[in-house]
């Protein structure tokens, strides 16, 4: 598929660079305008385990990126949003208290932190939380993995977990 991206030729270097500032903001602003539309999904009752994986389909958008960028929205309306970081440094401190949060942004924007290294900041400062987290982001990792296990597997593993009584369990 054709990109229909129309830029103005630039004349000098500045005006290359503002048209690749230019291009960079619409991407946030594309990301924003996405989540947004999750959001309204979400509301009206349309975004459940299924839809998402129809809009993955549809979309061709990772399911993964899908659930980050409306943990984003829900964590930061419009008026909360940095303009000059993306979604996913947006997403890397959804978890934290938004006071906190809106921190964590601020020091990322003024030291041109990567969305990586923005979540592990965020988790370098929540070891309590992120411990609370951990689990609940290892049941979901978990839960991902089984849905793509086929069903003679997931019930012969349902046995043996069932048995296991919260045990370790051997290969």
């Amino acid at each position: 598929m054709k990109s229909t991206v129309m830029t103005i030729a630039p004349d000098t270097f500045e005006a290359w660079v503002a048209n690749g500032r230019d291009l960079a903001a619409s991407r946030r602003n594309v990301d924003w305008q996405l989540a947004d539309w999750m959001i309204e999904g979400q509301d009206k009752g349309y975004l459940t385990q299924a839809s998402f994986d129809f809009l993955t389909d549809n979309l061709g958008i990772p399911q993964k990126r899908l659930k980050d960028i409306t943990k984003a929205a829900t964590a930061f309306p419009a008026h909360l949003r940095d303009a000059s970081l993306t979604i996913e440094h947006h997403a890397a401190v959804a978890a934290v208290p938004t006071q906190e949060a809106l921190q964590l942004l601020h020091t990322a924007r003024d030291n041109h932190w990567s969305p990586e290294q923005t979540r592990h900041e965020a988790r370098r400062g929540h070891v309590a939380d992120d411990v609370g987290n951990r689990g609940v982001d290892e049941l979901e990792s978990f839960l991902r993995h089984w849905n793509r296990l086929p069903r003679p597997i997931r019930i012969e593993a349902a046995e043996m977990i069932a048995t296991s009584n919260g045990d370790l369990i051997e290969p």
